[in-house]
């Protein structure tokens, strides 16, 4: 499922343009707009939408508000923070397309950093591709949570949850706690992520936790009919079902085989399905989904950014746009401590200076202050959460949540 993303225009380039990042200030550069360029790919179209819709809404929310309190300091000035292009590179969740528009805004847009949300597998592909061709432009991951990906190269960071940690932690839970034995996998086979979190996370964690998985279920992103997967999980009875997958080809999973009368003790979720478009496909059939989550709106601070985020975007924040708030405030803490000239000469030396001081400083989460870790990636805390009455609720995790009857 496409949705629209009332953000504006979405920019979209399909050619291939060079990979090869020079690094180098021209007369172009970001100073000649007096303001400080922070660059950005999405995949607000395809099988990412959901996610970015809210990541981007998140950075975007943040540097109104940084703009508005007079821009980031800058030689003892404010400068404001402007994202690049306005409304964001549009991905289209296509590895190829990452690497190239990332390429296009190091190169000719000269971009002080980029803070993109794209999803696990392109940012999987694009920091190999950093690594590979030697590129030297600092540059976060609010979007993605499965791998190791921050280890590729040392301009890369990552700004999530540990999924591996989280998901296993869970299911020992569910099996030491509430005698969940076994279960069954549903994988999107044909999504990176989902390939990544089911061999990371939900494989060894349920044979870590003593819980057997009877049967590895597939869909693909692109399937109409979910009949045969549905009647599958009737078959086999699991006390429940681990959803490695996107938001939609998750709900439709589950919403199929509610309507088919099975009810699974518990269904477990990953950063995949932590999307509203998983509960308004899902209906009934997603209802008691737990997941971990780096975010609720009981924290700190949140209410207020969460009624921003309501009031523009017509839905409630999540944990993808608390990432995307929270990583533009961390990036302006680092540029202000970096202490850059914002000069076209001085580009690539500030973006060093940038990259140096996001490894020493603590970054604002709406759950407390964290550093990145040596490998860059910082893990935020989480609480467990689960659907009801068709939204994200804290799982206080005395009892299993109610599936609907």
């Amino acid at each position: 499922m496409e949705r629209k993303v009332p953000l504006g225009i979405v920019v979209s380039i399909t050619v291939l343009v060079s990979l090869t990042i020079l690094g180098l200030g021209s007369s172009q550069a970001f100073m000649d707009e007096n303001c400080i360029r922070i660059g950005n790919v999405s995949p607000l179209t395809g099988p990412g939408g959901s996610y970015a819709f809210q990541a981007f809404g998140g950075m975007k929310i943040a540097v109104d508000e940084i703009n508005k309190k007079g821009g980031v300091l800058v030689q003892g000035k404010g400068v404001p923070l402007k994202i690049v292009p306005k409304d964001g590179y549009d991905s289209g969740t296509d590895t190829g397309q990452t690497i190239a528009l990332y390429s296009k805004l190091c190169e000719e847009d000269k971009v002080l950093a980029v803070v993109h949300c794209v999803t696990s597998g392109e940012t999987d592909a694009l920091y190999k591709s950093m690594a590979s061709r030697g590129v030297k432009v600092p540059t976060i991951s609010n979007l993605s949570s499965a791998g190791n990906v921050a280890s590729y190269t040392p301009y890369g960071f990552r700004y999530s949850i540990n999924e591996v940690k989280e998901i296993a932690k869970l299911l020992k839970l569910l099996h030491d706690k509430f005698n969940i034995r076994t279960a069954a996998l549903v994988l999107e086979k044909d999504s990176r992520y989902a390939a990544m979190t089911a061999d990371e996370a939900f494989i060894p964690g349920a044979k870590n936790a003593g819980i057997s998985i009877l049967e590895t279920i597939t869909v693909l992103s692109k399937d109409k009919d979910f009949s045969s997967q549905a009647a599958k999980l009737r078959e086999l009875k699991a006390d429940m079902i681990m959803v490695s997958t996107f938001a939609a080809s998750g709900a439709y999973v589950v919403k199929e085989a509610y309507r088919r009368g099975f009810r699974p003790k518990v269904i477990v979720g990953c950063n995949g399905t932590n999307s509203p478009e998983y509960i308004s496909i899902g209906g009934k059939g997603a209802e008691g989904t737990i997941m971990r989550s780096g975010y609720n709106d009981k924290l700190p601070g949140a209410a207020q950014i969460d009624a921003e985020f309501q009031k523009r975007y017509k839905e409630k924040m999540n944990f993808f746009g608390a990432c995307g708030y929270e990583s533009i405030i961390g990036v302006t803490k680092a540029i202000e401590v970096a202490k850059i000239k914002n000069t076209p000469e001085s580009l690539q030396e500030d973006r060093q200076k940038v990259r140096d001081a996001l490894t020493s400083i603590e970054i604002f989460t709406f759950a407390g202050n964290k550093k990145f870790e040596e490998d860059r990636e910082l893990w935020k805390p989480s609480v467990s959460v689960v659907i009801r009455d068709g939204d994200f609720k804290i799982w206080d995790e005395k009892e299993l949540p109610p599936i609907s009857r």
